[in-house]
């Protein structure tokens, strides 16, 4: 189960309340809605996700080789792979400081979060192909708008060739 998850700084802000991946586009979609009830959906976000005991000797625990982010996204497709259910409830609320970790748009955050992103897309991608190619048209985009450094996409798809997982010996900025 998951439920709505504000802002730490502005408590009266709403970050996330649920969550779509789409295994056509290898997207991972947060919904900002705080007008849901008990909604099934295919994605819970990590920091706000209760978890039953028997669900996680069933499915096993979150894959640590994804390190930082995507990781919740494995573990829900994991989970409705194995039959459970992901329902969204926003009687759940936390207050949550948003990459504090990473920093928002910072050269670590991108990286882990397209390589990471790829490596769901081969695991639960239905059209991976297309997902690759719309990923990284996006990327491209991110570029164009100055969002994140070409270097960046480009380490990410070569260590996501190279089936780099876990943390990362590279230095960013």
């Amino acid at each position: 189960m998951s439920g709505n998850i504000y802002y730490y700084t502005d408590q009266s802000k709403l970050w996330y309340s649920c969550g779509n991946y789409d295994r056509y586009s290898g997207l991972t979609r947060m919904v900002v809605d705080e007008n849901h009830e008990n909604v099934e959906v295919n994605f819970a976000c990590g920091c706000l996700a209760l978890i039953s005991v028997p669900m996680l000797k069933q499915i096993g625990y979150l894959d640590e080789s994804f390190f930082l982010y995507s990781e919740d996204t494995e573990f829900s497709q994991r989970a409705i792979k194995f039959g459970w259910q992901i329902i969204c409830n926003q009687n759940s609320i936390i207050y949550h400081k948003i990459s504090a970790s990473t920093r928002t748009n910072s050269d670590l955050q991108n990286y882990y979060l397209i390589r990471n992103n790829l490596i769901i897309i081969k695991k639960y991608g239905l059209n991976k192909l297309y997902a690759y190619f719309y990923r990284f048209f996006l990327e491209i985009k991110s570029v164009i708008r100055g969002r994140v450094s070409i270097k960046i996409i480009f380490i990410a798809y070569y260590d996501f060739c190279k089936n780099k997982a876990g943390t990362t010996t590279r230095v960013f900025r």
